[in-house]
């Protein structure tokens, strides 16, 4: 069945606002930022939607959320 890429990809404007908020509160490097954007950039792509997307930016939000903000890119959850 055919979607239209509005029904698909209706959330991806909030997940980058969500990006946005996680950026301000924790301050990334240009180098990180630009992992995690590329990150959600392939899940989209590689689902064809904006699902996991989705979930892998929860997932930095839970990780984040969980303890201080003194984590890196690199110790954030690679995907559920």
């Amino acid at each position: 069945m055919f979607y239209s890429p509005h029904y698909r990809f209706h959330s991806a404007t909030s997940q980058i606002t969500e990006l946005e908020t996680i950026f301000e509160v924790k301050k990334f490097l240009d180098a990180e930022k630009k992992e995690i954007v590329t990150k959600v950039l392939t899940l989209w792509q590689q689902s064809g939607r904006d699902n996991e997307g989705g979930l892998y930016i929860m997932s930095l939000l839970d990780h984040y959320r969980a303890g201080p903000l003194a984590h890196t890119a690199e110790s954030a959850p690679q995907n559920r």
